[in-house]
């Protein structure tokens, strides 16, 4: 989803509770305003799902800030999970019914710092397969590889280092390419699973 929905900024204003707005006041004008539109989106694709009201839709926080969806009689057992990624002005809603997800993009860009970051994340062989790629080509599959790290990260609910721990060795990982020159990742346990794509949900 673009910002585009941004007009629709009235209409978002009255989905928001009070902490919500209470938290938008600390940041900047431009993270207030995709903060508004995110968070009033996320509120009306969850409501779409359970049929809860918007403003109605209630959160809890894993130990690292990983939202949930709070049902009374459903705390431990929520019956949409969600996760989002924003990356420039694209956002990404990833929902699924019966497992954790984890979702995030990243627009493709050049990082001086590639190898080293490469070699500290993917370890060294990745690395030195990276360096055999064309500028272009080596840009794109890094960020590939790195929005796959944090899509296990916002599964798991863990670290960055949790790539060893039992809830991340039971993942997998599908790519997707939500804009032009954006790469997307998505997480989840199982390999029972695909990814549905849709356009901007407003």
């Amino acid at each position: 989803m673009h910002h585009h929905a941004d007009r629709r900024h009235d209409e978002f204003e009255k989905i928001l509770t009070e902490d919500e707005i209470v938290l938008r006041s600390k940041f900047t004008s431009e993270r207030a305003r995709k903060f508004t539109t995110t968070r009033a989106t996320l509120r009306i694709l969850i409501s779409a799902y359970t049929g809860i009201e918007p403003a109605d839709v209630r959160f809890r926080y894993g130990p690292r800030g990983k939202p949930f969806l709070l049902e009374p009689g459903r705390e431990r057992d929520p019956r949409v999970q969600f996760n989002l990624s924003d990356s420039s002005d694209v956002v990404v809603f990833g929902f699924a019914s019966d497992r954790e997800i984890g979702v995030d993009i990243e627009r493709v860009r050049h990082l001086e710092r590639w190898k080293k970051i490469s070699a500290r994340f993917f370890g060294e062989a990745v690395a030195a397969d990276l360096d055999t790629l064309p500028a272009a080509e080596r840009d794109r599959e890094f960020i590939r590889r790195w929005v796959m790290e944090e899509a296990r990260i916002k599964a798991t609910g863990q670290g960055i280092w949790s790539r060893h721990t039992a809830e991340a060795a039971g993942l997998t990982y599908q790519s997707f390419f939500p804009a032009y020159d954006y790469c997307g990742a998505v997480a989840a346990p199982g390999t029972d699973w695909s990814i549905c794509l849709s356009g901007s949900p407003l």
